[in-house]
């Protein structure tokens, strides 16, 4: 069950009733006048309440999740991004080579480089975490907590660490594209190591344009906490900014098997951060 806002344009008219819509799938809560639409990202975060059911290891659970408590989860995109069996990136490849047969609306094209430009992240975040580079290098792009802004680490002193500590400032990884790496040194020479193994998402990627910019490493949660219901069931509740995945949370804490599946027609990639392991 989800509760979201939508936007109508209705342009001169009077607010109608909404609250006294029913349909046997959805409920009207709330309706107001707005002066301008809602547009996609506009919101600041999403509030999640998630039963796990038939855990085999209740404590091993509960440990695992306070220590993500304390130290945030990889922010991954979660893999609804990436369409089922992640056809979007199959479908992306083939369309930046020129095979896709098939014409592109305005949305279906951004949804592809959407994918695109996810996939790489979650491939650079994925090698730093398994490299355990997790403290601030020199050159490192670092975002302050709750925006959009970064500046790049030249000097790193005891402020700058503790900031990171604090959660005041987050490590950042690359959303690839156009225009110029915005971190330097070896991490930038880390970075586009990563990179450099997808070069036709990369290129592609590029020749429609699509900007570069950064994303946090990390994700914290916010007001967490966990209910144990029985000796099988808890209840997770958490919020997290705007752009990150309830479901980058859960793979932290469950084990499924790696998903497998084609994504070129000479291949295949295991996209192991990806879907849920």
């Amino acid at each position: 069950m989800t509760r979201q806002w939508y936007s109508i344009q209705l342009p001169g008219q009077p607010l109608l009733a909404w609250q006294q819509l029913e349909h046997p799938e959805f409920k009207v809560l709330e309706a107001r006048l707005q002066p301008k639409k809602l547009k996609s990202g506009a919101h600041k975060g999403n509030h999640f309440s998630l039963e796990l059911q038939q855990l085999s290891a209740m404590q091993p659970l509960v440990a695992r999740w306070q220590q993500i408590v304390e130290q945030g989860v990889p922010n991954y995109f979660g893999p609804q991004r990436f369409g089922r069996q992640g056809q979007n990136i199959a479908k992306a490849r083939a369309w930046f080579s020129g095979q896709l047969r098939q014409k592109l609306s305005r949305t279906q094209s951004g949804l592809l480089l959407s994918s695109a430009r996810a996939f790489l992240f979650n491939q650079i975040a994925s090698a730093r975490i398994a490299a355990q580079r997790l403290a601030i290098e020199p050159g490192d792009a670092l975002m302050l907590a709750g925006s959009h802004s970064f500046f790049v680490a030249d000097d790193i002193d005891q402020t700058l660490i503790e900031r990171l500590q604090t959660g005041d400032i987050q490590l950042t990884a690359a959303l690839p594209g156009s225009g110029r790496n915005q971190v330097s040194g070896a991490i930038a020479e880390f970075e586009q190591q990563i990179i450099g193994s997808y070069s036709d998402l990369l290129e592609g990627l590029q020749k429609h344009r699509v900007d570069a910019a950064r994303r946090p490493l990390l994700v914290r949660l916010v007001d967490a906490q966990l209910t144990q219901l029985d000796d099988q069931r808890v209840r997770l509740d958490f919020a997290l900014p705007s752009g990150s995945f309830a479901t980058s949370v859960l793979r932290e804490l469950m084990v499924a098997p790696t998903t497998v599946f084609t994504a070129t027609t000479t291949g295949h990639e295991t996209y192991d951060e990806v879907i849920s392991e």
